[in-house]
């Protein structure tokens, strides 16, 4: 079972494992959702993977219609309240800066760890993925 699809590659590559995340997801959670639960929680990250790639591509509409086609068939299938609620609003990203990198660069801030946490590395991806692809 993958968790995400990573950003890093070719864009058409990126979108098309985020649309066959969502598939296996919604695959996974059908079987889970087959049960009796008190709380469920169910996480779609593909379609923010896919909008910092391919802004305004349809296979990036395609991500979020199967994400929504699948809360139409929880809210008929599910017994209880459902929320949906994103990190933040939808758009392309041209430049990112990761105060904490910064900060380090110029000597303002050191580290117990100097590997990069997971989160530094997705801030950054695009840029990785720009600068590889520049090379």
């Amino acid at each position: 079972y993958e968790i995400e699809a990573s950003g890093i590659g070719n864009r058409e590559e990126t979108v098309k494992h985020c649309i066959e995340i969502v598939d296996k997801r919604v695959k996974a959670a059908r079987m889970l959702l087959s049960e009796d639960y008190d709380f469920f929680i169910l996480l779609f990250r593909e379609s923010d993977v896919a909008q910092h790639f391919a802004w305004g591509k349809p296979e990036v509409e395609e991500i979020y219609k199967k994400i929504d086609d699948f809360i139409g068939e929880m809210k008929k299938a599910w017994n209880g309240d459902i929320i949906v609620m994103s990190d933040h609003g939808e758009e392309k990203v041209e430049k990112a800066f990761n105060i904490n990198s910064w900060l380090e660069k110029e000597g303002y801030l050191t580290t117990i760890f100097k590997k990069r946490s997971w989160t530094s590395y997705i801030i950054n991806r695009e840029l990785i993925y720009n600068q590889i692809k520049n090379k």
